[in-house]
């Protein structure tokens, strides 16, 4: 029997075993007492930090509870639970070798092709499969623009995407197939879980062009404008979700729902919310502002 996290070392399993209050995690039968992957690399500490798995889970928790907002159109049209494989797997280049060794700075780049690659093999639709992909691109874009700010001969975003080789090892991809069908069929996704735990490996092996695969997804939905604006709706629901999870990093205290929560107690106005969040100083007031219903 594998023995449990040891929560209080990784303060984003900590967090989400108080989120889930329901006893036994559906990862926690897969873990060794650690976690298997970083959800962030110090290249120049060489040092890992948090959980993977823990934060992709926090970021889809974070996403159903916005998930309501959305408008009915766009839930329709992703209602084979595309968005939610989005989100459990927006940092999936994570998993690579490449990134644990300090060598994977956009993993954004090869998660989004691995997200369209997984919405095709279990959808068949390949316009939603690109539309979730650029979204997941999208998500690190302000790395890109740092690019192009210094590199004038990078016309455009997709101009600062990096070719680079990214793999997989095998028994990594079933880890973590396996850790995001428990986690799916006890968030009620239950065909997704399926489907997940049935997806070949070869929706996981990638080319070196990396560039080439981003821009035929943006190629495809060029003559479309109303699926990137689709891309572009999901893109911010991902960025609130996944940097709403990365503040789970640094624990429970510092974690934004709970922070936000102790900071605005007794406080009724949004007047008063936004005076609160300015003296809290808070990394990025937008993100935490995206908290208020």
């Amino acid at each position: 029997m594998n023995k449990p996290c040891k929560f209080a070392q990784v303060p984003e399993c900590e967090v989400l075993k108080r989120l889930w209050k329901k006893g036994l995690m559906p990862c926690e039968k897969h873990c060794s007492g650690k976690p298997r992957f970083p959800s962030y690399v110090y290249v120049a500490e060489n040092k890992w930090e948090g959980c993977l798995i823990a934060h992709s889970v926090l970021t889809l928790l974070e996403y159903i509870k916005m998930r309501r907002r959305l408008p009915k159109r766009i839930l329709s049209k992703f209602n084979k639970g595309e968005d939610i494989i989005l989100q459990a797997f927006h940092d999936f280049a994570k998993l690579s070798k490449q990134y644990r060794c300090g060598r994977l700075s956009q993993h954004n780049v090869a998660s989004a092709i691995i997200v369209s690659n997984i919405i095709k093999s279990i959808t068949n639709n390949r316009r939603n499969a690109y539309i979730c992909g650029l979204a997941c691109f999208f998500h690190h874009e302000p790395r890109h623009w740092r690019v192009m700010d210094v590199d004038f001969l990078a016309l455009d975003i997709f101009n600062t995407i990096r070719n680079t080789e990214v793999a997989f090892e095998e028994d990594d991809i079933k880890f973590y197939l396996d850790c995001m069908a428990e986690w799916f069929h006890a968030l009620g996704f239950q065909n997704l879980a399926q489907e997940v735990k049935n997806l070949p490996l070869s929706v996981f092996k990638l080319n070196y062009n990396l560039r080439l695969h981003i821009k035929k997804m943006r190629n495809n939905l060029g003559k479309q404008l109303s699926d990137f604006k689709y891309a572009m709706v999901l893109y911010r629901y991902l960025f609130f979700a996944d940097n709403r999870a990365a503040s789970a990093r640094e624990g429970s205290e510092k974690y934004l729902i709970g922070k936000l929560r102790a900071s605005t107690s007794g406080v009724v106005s949004y007047a008063k919310v936004l005076d609160t969040v300015r003296r809290e100083r808070a990394a990025n007031e937008v993100i935490y502002l995206s908290l208020l219903d």
